[in-house]
């Protein structure tokens, strides 16, 4: 089957459930969280496709919080969850495109790209992996949707990885900023550095990756503002397992969470015209005309002292009255009179 060739958005913005490995390698608990994250209102859901003895060497010890997830060793714990076969994946995919979500992968190892490339409706390049240039090279040449997360790279990094898929011929890239750092404490959050991102690649979309273990919905807000228009989090169906993502990862109520809080942020941003509809009554009964201050005739000439600035705006703006000044009337006016254009030479 062919997948579709774009990211689905909504009011310019995609909820994207990480489901990762916290499915444990069992195909029908990957379902069920496909079906959960739907019903929180995600437009896709994503996992991570590898085989552990092409990802890590023998040696390679673990980065994470060991207090958190106690496998000390990267084969060691990557080979608890690579249970999943290319079959396995395509049945995944099927299932979700059956619930209408968005199906995504991120593939390490580099054999099995292209024999999924077919039923992903993007790829996710981890932060682990921006500067796999052979990855990043085969990934780019099957048109699919790019979303690469940017965790612990430098401007330059970015730059080289953009430039590596865009010269391969895939310009539809998605930068995430992530803190490459599980779980990310709150306030390492930094999440002004999508505006880094926003300024240093203006032609391509911005979102976040967020790995902080607290639901503090304030940041979702804060990166929506900065130009998220993606958001990935991990998800769980159940926040007490112990150890792999489940620590950091988010609930299904807490995804129907974030999507409250950025369509909220989304109307407190407004549309950004200059006046609201709602604020016509003010302007014109809160700001002030010009009127006269007593009773003149016909012949006079205005000075200063004949004008006074008083509520409703409906006339004459104060902002002219130098030009009123000095003017011979026409006709007679009164005291308290709105000044009008028509009553002078």
């Amino acid at each position: 089957m062919n997948a579709p060739q774009t990211l689905r958005f909504d009011n310019n913005f995609h909820l994207l459930a990480e489901i990762g490995v916290n499915h444990e390698g069992d195909i029908n608990t990957a379902k069920k969280m496909f079906q959960e994250a739907k019903s929180a209102g995600c437009h896709s859901v994503k996992l991570q496709a590898y085989k552990a003895e092409n990802l890590v060497t023998r040696a390679a010890a673990a980065y994470w919080d060991t207090s958190k997830e106690e496998t000390k060793s990267q084969i060691e714990l990557f080979r608890k969850y690579d249970r999943f076969s290319i079959s396995d994946y395509i049945e995944l995919s099927d299932f979700a495109h059956s619930i209408d979500l968005q199906f995504g992968l991120s593939i390490f190892n580099l054999e099995w790209i292209e024999p999924l490339s077919e039923v992903v409706d993007y790829f996710k390049i981890a932060s682990a992996d921006i500067t796999c240039t052979p990855l990043l090279e085969k990934i780019s040449r099957f048109n699919k949707p790019i979303i690469l997360s940017t965790g612990a790279a430098t401007l330059k990094e970015i730059q080289t990885a953009v430039d590596t898929l865009t010269q391969n011929g895939n310009s539809d890239v998605t930068l995430l900023h992530c803190i490459l750092n599980y779980p990310t404490d709150l306030f390492d959050s930094n999440l002004k550095f999508l505006s880094n991102l926003r300024l240093n690649f203006p032609e391509l979309r911005i979102g976040l990756s967020d790995h902080v273990a607290e639901i503090e919905f304030v940041r979702f807000s804060i990166a929506r503002v900065f130009g998220a228009s993606v958001i990935e989090k991990h998800f769980t169906n159940d926040k007490k397992l112990q150890g792999n993502d489940h620590y950091h990862s988010g609930s299904a109520e807490d995804f129907a969470n974030i999507l409250s809080i950025v369509k909220q942020t989304d109307l407190l941003m407004g549309s950004g015209e200059e006046i609201l509809e709602c604020e016509i009554p003010a302007r014109q009964g809160a700001r002030r005309s010009i009127v006269y201050s007593k009773d003149l005739a016909l012949g006079e000439v205005i000075e200063f002292e004949h004008l006074l600035f008083k509520r409703p705006g409906i006339g004459v703006s104060p902002t002219q009255y130098a030009a009123i000044v000095g003017k011979t009337l026409l006709q007679n006016v009164s005291a308290d009179q709105l000044v009008q254009l028509s009553d002078f030479t």
